[in-house]
């Protein structure tokens, strides 16, 4: 049993069991796995959502900072999302450890989004 059973998008699904596998045994990879999964769910709006413009960039950053998104997006998502990709980059870039406490809190802000998603989305 998994707490992401309900996605239906397969690739966006497996990044997130494999974030939430890695929880407690390898945080670093979890919260890497936590930011992945936003940037492909976010490469899945930009793709199918019209009222969402492309940045001008293709990245993670570059859609969290994209206009439209940002007055589409409720406040609550948003935090969530830079949460997830400050976690993120800290498990990529940094040598300190990750905490198991960081990576249960990114699992449980990705979470947040991934059940907002198919909320707005259906066919996702």
């Amino acid at each position: 049993m998994t707490n992401f059973d309900f996605i239906k998008l397969p690739q966006i699904k497996s990044l997130a069991l494999a974030a939430e596998k890695a929880t407690l045994l390898d945080p670093r990879s979890s919260c890497i796995n936590a930011r992945i999964a936003l940037e492909a769910t976010l490469h899945w709006m930009f793709d199918n959502d019209d009222e969402l413009s492309h940045p001008y960039e293709s990245n993670l950053n570059a859609f969290l900072k994209e206009t439209s998104f940002k007055e589409t997006t409720p406040p609550h998502i948003l935090n969530s999302c830079e949460l997830i990709r400050k976690a993120g980059n800290q498990a990529a870039h940094e040598t300190r450890p990750i905490s198991q406490a960081t990576s249960r809190y990114t699992i449980m802000e990705l979470h947040k989004v991934l059940h907002w998603f198919p909320r707005i989305y259906s066919d996702a």
